[in-house]
């Protein structure tokens, strides 16, 4: 576990790709972090398997073997209405499936043990994504699924610093409609 004091983490949450700045004390400014493959950005995707849950650039190195259950797109997908007039052309790029709430109960039943099913009532989107983990289908709001990434992003940060992420800050770009 991280044991130096605190740190306050800015986070990138990108449609492609995460970035995860600090700034260390006395330092020159942020330090935007590598992630375990050394680059300074991770692929904003997440993937399930046959065997786990994949983040950033493990979900995106298998991708096009396992399209269905590759999530891409996340940031779009965040607080986005079943009855958005988007989603339909969005979905059109996606290989996975997304579906309301009330109907990807019915399509993918089943609830995720472990990790929780990623539907709670309190995440904002009335939407699903639709994915099959461990053989088993899973329905999963995409708060959800976009917590595994950033939980994997803390991570980074922790691993790289030593020291614990309690806060972080997301930019808000102007305009920002997607």
């Amino acid at each position: 576990a991280p044991s130096g004091p605190p740190l306050v983490a800015g986070l990138d949450f990108g449609r492609q790709a995460c970035r995860v700045a600090v700034a260390r004390p006395g330092g020159a400014g942020p330090d935007v972090l590598a992630n375990e493959q050394g680059n300074r950005h991770t692929p904003a995707c997440v993937a399930f398997t046959d065997d786990e849950q994949l983040v950033g650039e493990a979900a995106l190195s298998q991708g096009a073997r396992n399209p269905a259950n590759t999530v891409v797109d996340l940031r779009r997908l965040l607080g986005l209405a079943p009855d958005d007039p988007r989603l339909e052309a969005w979905a059109r790029e996606w290989q996975f499936t997304v579906a309301p709430a009330e109907s990807a109960a019915a399509a993918a039943p089943g609830a995720d043990g472990d990790e929780g099913d990623g539907s709670a009532a309190e995440a904002p989107s009335g939407l699903r994504v639709l994915v099959t983990l461990k053989g088993q289908a899973r329905r999963y709001a995409p708060e959800f699924v976009a917590g595994l990434l950033l939980r994997h992003v803390r991570a980074v940060a922790e691993g790289s610093t030593g020291a614990p992420v309690r806060e972080a800050v997301f930019p808000s770009r102007a305009g920002d409609t997607d």
